[in-house]
């Protein structure tokens, strides 16, 4: 077909993911080298996910106690989404998902690593109406009730979570959300790193 794709929605060419790309305002992507099916953070795959009760809990409070190991630049104990992005940076399993706001890098996660044999994917997703649909917010942010409601679910226990929770006001969050982040480091500026998290 003229437009670059197949019947079956498949990208036939770089010039008509440009296109496409440069077509949705709103939008990030992700990319991967092979077809997953289904989005997750990597807190919540395989084998991580099962490995122990509360293993995210315990993941986090261990990287929390080591991280000036890796950097003499930490957030404060209770600055649960900038260790959330810390975490990330060094490989961590987290509640974060990359995605980035240039069809390019989405791209480029999309067609290298894997076997040249196999299919890649590439991901769209209108952020907005994702965090509407989820929470009735627009645009999340680090500073945002819902997000910080979620990052310190990854670092407190459930008792400590609920106070946190009232603290914060009753936001009803249904899905995950859609996060722009602080470029804090030359990798997100270089991918124009956003992420959901959930």
């Amino acid at each position: 077909m003229s437009d670059g794709l197949t019947e079956g929605g498949e990208l036939r060419s770089v010039e008509h993911a440009i296109t496409i790309g440069s077509g949705l305002r709103h939008c990030w992507f992700r990319g991967h080298s092979r077809v997953v099916g289904a989005l997750s953070p990597g807190a919540h795959r395989e084998p991580f996910c099962s490995a122990r009760e509360n293993i995210e809990f315990w993941a986090g409070q261990r990287f929390r106690l080591r991280a000036s190991a890796y950097t003499s630049e930490v957030p404060g104990w209770d600055d649960h989404v900038s260790w959330l992005f810390l975490a990330q940076h060094y490989g961590v399993p987290t509640r974060l998902l990359d995605w980035t706001e240039n069809v390019l890098v989405g791209l480029y996660f999309a067609v290298t690593g894997g076997i040249t044999s196999e299919d890649g994917e590439l991901w769209c997703m209108n952020h907005q109406e994702l965090n509407c649909r989820s929470a009735d917010w627009k645009n999340c942010f680090p500073d945002s009730p819902p997000v910080r409601y979620l990052a310190a679910a990854a670092f407190l226990k459930s008792a400590d979570l609920a106070g946190f929770k009232a603290a914060l006001g009753s936001t009803t969050i249904n899905g995950p959300l859609a996060l722009i982040p602080p470029l804090q480091f030359p990798r997100m500026a270089a991918q124009l790193s956003t992420f959901t998290i959930r």
